[in-house]
């Protein structure tokens, strides 16, 4: 059978020995193809006479993305041995961070603060990630790359995995003075709930 999973993420195989014969016996158990990856498989197993027993085979993808055909071998006593195949697909990881430097900014009011964006790709896929600032109501910015505004940024994954964003942003005339959160929030395009967010400070002054 294929399963599907990402590094990190554990995936559960049914291993079933089947013994044909009059009597009951222990049937080493052991895996080939999965050097990549944590396994975990009970060293052997006691199967009735003609009966049938089952155990659980847990692969922890620590590679990938590619498709990695592996095979379970059960060995009896008196050396017969079969062995059946199966497939894990561990395919790309799709996440991201944000970082906002510096944490904490002062502005005066209707005067603006500046705060550098590090969008990063950390996962194994390209991906274009939407961008969206939350200020308080009436508060004014812009978040450029290069000079021009943006709303959106694509990353490779790995080398040049980001990007280095400026956020300007600016308090009404008549804002309080106080410490109020900017928060910067990138999500995939590609599947709805990868996302990542940080949250500085814009300190009002006076």
């Amino acid at each position: 059978p294929l399963q599907e999973s990402t590094e990190g993420v554990a995936v559960d195989y049914t291993v079933t020995i089947t013994n044909n014969t009059p009597s009951a016996g222990n049937v080493a158990l052991a895996v080939t193809g999965l050097g990549d990856h944590s396994v975990s498989l009970a060293p052997s197993l006691p199967v009735p006479a003609n009966g049938s027993a089952s155990t659980a085979l847990t692969v922890t993808p620590q590679a990938g993305p590619r498709v990695f055909g592996f095979a379970v071998t059960g060995t009896t006593d008196n050396g017969a041995a079969d062995s059946a195949q199966a497939t894990l697909d561990v395919v790309g990881l799709r996440t991201v961070g944000v970082s906002i430097d510096p944490a904490s900014a002062a502005g005066g009011r209707g005067s603006p603060a500046q705060f550098t964006v590090t969008v990063t790709n950390t996962g194994t896929l390209s991906d274009t990630y939407t961008l969206d600032v939350t200020v308080p109501g009436g508060w004014s910015y812009e978040l450029s790359r290069n000079g021009t505004a943006v709303s959106s940024v694509n990353l490779q994954p790995l080398a040049f995995n980001s990007a280095e964003l400026l956020l300007t942003v600016t308090p009404p005339l008549g804002a309080t003075p106080g410490s109020y959160p900017v928060t910067v929030n990138a999500e995939s395009t590609q599947v709805a709930g990868v996302q990542g967010s940080d949250t500085a400070q814009l300190e009002v002054l006076t």
